[in-house]
């Protein structure tokens, strides 16, 4: 006879208390969204996962720009616990918490590629009038240098593949553009340049696409451009200020910040037919958005039959060839 058992999963992530002020609206898509949340005068990291439909705080240090590795399983992120903002490494739920990056300037925007991370920095400085892309091994290493470009080069966002790197630039004009670096060739392609400012660039899962924030800071618009066409599509134009974009893992769907109504907002667009829903409300500034593509559950549950392979959770189905005993022949 085929029997299920119940188990309750706790993770340091699950125990910890939800706050008042925002929630989850709107479930049904699949992992959890990652993003910073301003309150008492600092910034911290939150889950929201998308299928538990649960808000929870994972970083309680000060931190900022929550990155999931493409498994969900880790997460770069930085913080300035240790006294200036720095890269750090962690499990997915914010625990174990390694640093990467030890440097008299300020350390921002990580991404990840395949076992490094790539991030902003200001070579020999401490402020941020110039900065490049480095890349700093995930187990922990030395650095490396990456772009040589005078201004500000910044928010990278690595391609599928891993071999190209988009970017922030306002070295042109005192906009900014968004371009495509060859990590191989070294050849750089500015997709989105001129004519008004483009910043915080986003790859698409398959690399096919780059979603992007555009205008000024009082009133961003967000949307995204074919690589290969740079066609553009503006997915949010309403008048209230609309940036950070993250990709769904599927690639059918586009998250992003709205201030629509005079709070912070996580909504989610349908690229299919342009359906858009509200799914996290906060009454807490929210920004540096992330989509991993792994819920809570998933990662909790995959944690505990590490830790005690005898003691499994098991799906409350039957497998497909079970035949009941009073079906039997």
């Amino acid at each position: 006879m085929w029997l299920a058992i119940t188990l309750a999963v706790t993770s340091p992530a699950s125990s910890r208390a939800e706050i008042e002020g925002i929630r989850v609206t709107q479930g049904g898509y699949k992992g959890r969204l990652l993003f910073a949340l301003e309150r008492d005068g600092r910034s911290h990291i939150f889950s929201a996962d998308l299928e538990g439909k649960r808000i929870t705080e994972i970083v309680k240090e000060s931190s900022s720009y929550p990155a999931p590795s493409s498994d969900g399983e880790w997460l770069a992120f930085v913080s300035d616990r240790d006294g200036n903002e720095e890269i750090y490494i962690s499990s997915w739920d914010g625990t174990e918490p390694r640093r990467l990056t030890h440097t008299p300037a300020p350390d921002l925007h990580p991404a990840w590629g395949n076992n490094v991370i790539f991030y902003t920095s200001s070579p020999g400085k401490g402020d941020n009038s110039a900065q490049n892309i480095f890349s700093v091994p995930s187990i922990g290493g030395t650095p490396t240098q990456l772009t040589s470009f005078e201004g500000r080069n910044y928010s990278p966002s690595l391609s599928s593949k891993g071999d190209t790197l988009a970017f922030a630039t306002d070295r042109f004009w005192p906009g900014s553009d968004v371009c495509l670096l060859d990590l191989k060739t070294k050849k750089e392609n500015c997709i989105l340049a001129g004519s008004r400012p483009f910043l915080r660039p986003r790859v698409s899962p398959s690399g096919e696409k780059l979603s992007y924030t555009f205008g000024e800071k009082t009133n961003y618009d967000v949307g995204y451009v074919s690589i290969k066409t740079r066609k553009q599509e503006t997915v949010a134009a309403q008048g209230a200020k609309e940036y950070d974009t993250a990709w769904s893992p599927d690639e059918k769907h586009l998250a992003f910040i709205s201030e629509e109504g005079g709070d912070f907002n996580v909504k989610i667009l349908s690229l299919d037919n342009e359906d858009e829903e509200t799914v996290v409300e906060s009454v807490y500034p929210l920004k540096h958005l992330a989509w991993s593509g792994r819920s809570q559950q998933e990662l909790e549950t995959k944690r505990l039959n590490e830790q005690d392979p005898l003691l499994r959770v098991v799906p409350m189905v039957p497998p497909t060839n079970y035949t009941p005993p009073y079906l039997a022949n």
